[in-house]
């Protein structure tokens, strides 16, 4: 029994936003796929560009080549290929597992998860999971300036205390029912700010994160809203909080 966990997290497979997704079920169909490597960015990483062909028939990108020569859609692409969609969608889940969430560079420090897949009626996948971190190494984590990222304490800095020193006391209190001290709502607060954000500031968060919020992460109403005779049961649109509120019972 590993305890309480400090963070759940939710993956979606998000099928139709993944041009390799696509590449892998034309290859099962016969065409043919080709893969470049963009120019780097600024921030170092760099787009793969993908083509598609009938054999010996010109390159398109891919998704051009599905709009011109194939009769489906992209929804129906991937509603008749289920399984491919779902294993390419396992593979990327592990990988982020492996590569992002159990990085060593994590400053998380990710000791132990778990998750568990769901299917929609549609048939896509998607995870709920959990996090168990580690607390020692992050309240130890080091932060010189307002925008400087968090790096690991040094020998040599003896006992200086950490961005979020106390964290830990936190979470006992918070699990023990305790009295929150004004110091345990700091270093609360600098966690949940450091690892979650509800930003869609361009400057901040980045472009394509900023347009995948707005399209995906923002509430839009639907007939479940309208369900009692109202404009949104749930209340929104809610005005937004300035900053993290550490909501205590009266």
């Amino acid at each position: 029994n590993l305890g309480p966990f400090q963070l759940f997290f939710t993956l979606s497979c998000a099928d139709m936003r993944w041009n390799e997704n696509f590449a892998a079920i034309l290859l099962e169909r016969g065409y043919e796929i080709a893969y470049e490597q963009s120019q780097k960015m600024e921030d170092g990483s760099s787009n793969t560009i993908i083509k598609a062909r009938s054999p010996g028939q010109e390159w398109k990108p891919i998704h051009k080549f599905i709009e011109e020569n194939i009769e489906q859609s992209l929804h129906e692409l991937v509603q008749g290929n289920v399984l491919t969609a779902s294993r390419y969608f396992e593979h990327r889940v592990k990988q982020f597992i492996y590569k992002v969430m159990m990085g060593k560079n994590n400053p998380m420090h990710v000791k132990y998860y778990t998750y568990k897949v769901e299917f929609q009626d549609r048939g896509a996948g998607h995870i709920h999971g959990t996090l168990w971190l580690g607390l020692d190494k992050i309240e130890n984590l080091i932060r010189d300036g307002p925008d400087d990222e968090l790096r690991p304490k040094r020998e040599d800095e003896g006992e200086k205390e950490g961005w979020m020193h106390g964290l830990k006391d936190a979470f006992k209190k918070l699990r023990n029912n305790g009295i929150l001290e004004d110091d345990d709502k700091t270093s609360l607060t600098r966690f949940i700010d450091e690892f979650t954000t509800v930003s869609i500031h361009e400057s901040s968060v980045g472009k394509d994160v900023a347009k995948i919020a707005q399209e995906v992460n923002k509430h839009h109403h639907t007939k479940t809203c309208r369900k009692h005779d109202t404009t949104c049961r749930f209340g929104y649109p809610r005005f937004p909080a300035p900053y993290t509120i550490v909501v205590e019972p009266c």
